[in-house]
């Protein structure tokens, strides 16, 4: 316990990177964009450690919707501040509520994405609704996304942290995490 509650300081402390400001909503990250920098050690050992998250691909997620299974989907890169700070409080509401993860990656180490245009186009059918437009007006994956589906159906979604915080400016205060684990423990206790 004192392990977790030490990682997880030390990712609330870990300070973001901006090298410039960044042009989508501050709330969440883009699939498709370069403009996340944070420190990915403290994610990936994060994951990999946590006994809540399932690594799997963007395809098998798929799959879930397809063969109408249930789980909890998590959507992330280890470079995505928002991603980071999310983590911790996610997992929190998972171990409530007696719940896994399935975590797609969506950037490799080298930032480059993980998902083809095909996988992307059929994640969004599923998903779309809890998403946002981009600057073109599309539909577009933005990250940190959370969505619970039962039998194949996508019942509920979140998209990035809470409203008017940005990760590149600051990390979420005490009220904010709450507040973001009031959604993650409602949706999860579904």
């Amino acid at each position: 316990m004192k392990k977790k509650l030490l990682l997880m300081l030390v990712l609330l402390m870990s300070g973001c990177v901006n090298q410039e400001e960044p042009e989508s909503d501050p709330a969440y990250c883009s699939f498709d964009s370069d403009e996340c920098l944070a420190n990915s050690d403290e994610y990936e050992t994060f994951i990999n450690e946590s006994d809540v998250f399932i690594e799997i691909t963007m395809q098998e997620a798929i799959d879930m919707f397809e063969n109408q299974e249930s789980g909890i989907l998590y959507f992330g890169f280890p470079d995505c501040p928002w991603c980071i700070e999310a983590l911790p409080i996610m997992e929190e509401a998972a171990k409530e509520n007696d719940k896994n993860i399935y975590y797609v990656q969506t950037r490799d180490e080298e930032r480059n994405l993980i998902y083809t245009d095909e996988e992307k186009t059929a994640i969004l059918s599923y998903v779309g609704q809890f998403e946002d437009t981009d600057d073109e007006g599309n539909v577009a994956l933005f990250v940190p996304l959370v969505v619970v589906v039962e039998d194949g159906e996508a019942l509920s979604g979140h998209v990035g942290t809470i409203e008017g915080h940005d990760a590149h400016e600051r990390q979420m205060n005490e009220d904010e995490q709450d507040q973001l684990k009031g959604i993650y423990v409602e949706m999860f206790s579904k």
